[in-house]
């Protein structure tokens, strides 16, 4: 992804300054390429609860895939934007949405909009649908969808982390390293 956004972005800068056939070569050496993927879980997390619930969010877009979201079974994040970094903890275990929140709506959210678009952007055009993650991101700019969730409030640290299945919220955790506990519980 570092490779093609960095394309996309010299590119858009400096046209004609990029052989697209040499970015298609590296791009197929590194398909080959063995990385180390390791990351230490956190050392501590959060109690899971368990929890019985409906799962009933209102209809948004799936960011990722530019189509409506269809709620299924996972884990679903609803993460503030100074925790995103959390959404790796959880796509690691399976299927992840992830509720995008903050505390400054009007003003943050636009900014994420943007930030997802020049990411998936070069996504859409470089792999099949098939191929992408089954991760989904949705931006919650009223809150709607994190209540759907049981979180009343929320701000740029949120994080809670719902176990759904069977349209029904079966586990959750709040708090740093939410995600991890459900998505590996």
């Amino acid at each position: 992804m570092t490779t093609l956004l960095g394309a996309h972005q010299v590119a858009a800068s400096a046209p004609g300054f990029l052989e697209p056939y040499d970015v298609v070569t590296a791009v197929e050496g590194l398909a080959g390429l063995e990385i180390n993927d390791y990351r230490a879980a956190p050392a501590a997390s959060p109690p899971v609860r368990r929890a019985d619930e409906a799962w009933e969010p209102p209809p948004a877009t799936d960011l990722v895939r530019g189509t409506p979201h269809t709620a299924g079974d996972g884990v679903v994040a609803v993460l503030g934007l100074n925790r995103l970094d959390a959404v790796e903890q959880a796509a690691r275990h399976g299927r992840t949405t992830v509720v995008l929140v903050t505390g400054a709506p009007q003003e943050l959210a636009p900014l994420a909009r943007l930030t997802l678009a020049q990411l998936t952007g070069p996504l859409r055009r470089a792999f099949p649908a098939h191929a992408w993650p089954d991760v989904h991101v949705l931006c919650d700019e009223t809150g709607e969808i994190a209540r759907a969730a049981g979180v009343p409030a929320v701000s740029d640290e949120t994080e809670v982390a719902v176990r759904v299945s069977g349209g029904r919220i079966v586990a959750r955790a709040e708090g740093f390293a939410a995600c991890q506990a459900v998505a590996s519980g």
